[in-house]
């Protein structure tokens, strides 16, 4: 298993359990890994916007309080 697919996939799974830190560590260092990893941020910016449900009060600079 490559490198960069186990970080990815932690990433995302991270994400989706709102682990928000363990998520940007892993994709951090799934960019590292490799360039392409850049797109996991459009992960991060979705599931963001659906855990606020997309209203505008609810988006924070601190995701970690959504």
């Amino acid at each position: 298993m490559s490198t960069f697919l186990m970080f990815s996939v932690l990433a995302l799974y991270a994400m989706r359990r709102q682990y928000w830190w363990a998520a940007g560590l892993c994709g951090a260092l799934a960019i590292a890994t490799r360039q392409a990893g850049i797109l996991l941020a459009l992960a991060f910016v979705v599931e963001y916007l659906r855990r606020c449900d997309r209203r505008p009060r609810a988006f924070r600079i601190n995701a970690l309080r959504c």
